[in-house]
């Protein structure tokens, strides 16, 4: 948590992902950020993703997934955490 917001690690995120798959929540994207030294956390565009936006709007719920399988999987090596957001907000 960072003031009231849960960050998750890559690898939590992406276990996260599986559970909304098999829950039916869908996932609208997730926003990257670096955690700094003083406390604070710095937004990563490059990180984020927005599965609302009109880019993705004709991709089906299951590519939506992968997308974001496959996005999360790419940065597991990264030292960043992400914010989901989902509909229904569930975290």
């Amino acid at each position: 948590m960072y003031r009231g917001v849960c960050l998750l690690p890559p690898a939590a995120a992406l276990e996260f992902i599986r559970v909304c798959r098999s829950s039916g929540v869908k996932i609208l994207g997730f926003d990257g950020f670096q955690l700094l030294q003083n406390d604070s956390i710095q937004p990563m565009m490059e990180n984020s993703i927005d599965l609302s936006d009109q880019r993705h709007v004709n991709m089906t719920e299951a590519a939506k997934y992968g997308l974001a399988e496959e996005f999360l999987g790419a940065r597991s090596h990264l030292d960043i955490v992400f914010e989901m957001v989902t509909e229904p907000d569930v975290l």
